[in-house]
């Protein structure tokens, strides 16, 4: 292909390109890009190449988008005032007198197993222990 066409296609491809991360543009991705295609590829094969290798980077920016926006939400929430949590406090013993108090009942006691000497298991563990 002559130089002129390449920088034609390169021309045209670019637009359409310019979501993809720089670190996707390496020595390796190049590389990896010849092994792959045996002459120009489409831009539909271009594209799948080249999210196939920001993969990475796109869901580690998704993350810190996702983290950033979640820090700016933080900022915003405001402390509750007095009267806020003394409204809550109130509720919250409301609701404790409602469901019978503030303590938890203990759990359920297990019955105490019963040694009957010379029963099935003592016989059992003595002829195991004559064999």
């Amino acid at each position: 292909m002559p130089v002129a066409d390449a920088k034609v296609k390169i021309a045209i491809y670019a637009p359409g390109l310019v979501e993809v991360p720089a670190r996707a543009f390496t020595r390796a991705t190049l590389y990896e890009a010849g092994r792959r295609f045996k002459w120009w590829p489409s831009f539909a094969e271009l594209s799948e190449f080249l999210a196939e290798q920001s993969r990475d980077d796109r869901e580690d920016l998704a993350r810190l988008q996702e983290q950033r926006e979640q820090d700016e939400r933080d900022e915003q929430r405001q402390e509750p005032t007095p009267e806020e949590r003394s409204e809550i406090g109130e509720m919250v013993a409301d609701t404790l007198r409602r469901l019978g108090g503030t303590r938890r009942r203990p759990p359920p006691r297990r019955p105490t197993p019963i040694h009957v000497p010379g029963g099935p298991g003592e016989r059992a563990a003595q002829a195991a222990c004559w064999r």
